[in-house]
């Protein structure tokens, strides 16, 4: 998948699976009960690392303009 880019702050909260993200070029892996916060204008890609499906709670906050 290739790099998104969101206009908002993210917050990723891993309930199954493993999930690595790509994120300016560094790797994150989080596993179940790992989360994540990070400024989802820097581009960004999630990949599911296992054979199962991973699912996660995902949070957005916009800024007011």
């Amino acid at each position: 998948r290739p790099l998104v880019e969101t206009d908002a702050f993210e917050y990723k909260y891993i309930m199954s699976g493993q999930v690595e993200y790509l994120i300016n070029g560094e790797k994150i892996l989080l596993g179940p009960g790992d989360s994540l916060l990070f400024d989802g204008r820097i581009p960004h890609t999630p990949v599911n690392m296992g054979q199962d499906t991973a699912s996660m709670l995902v949070i957005y906050f916009f800024q007011e303009k």
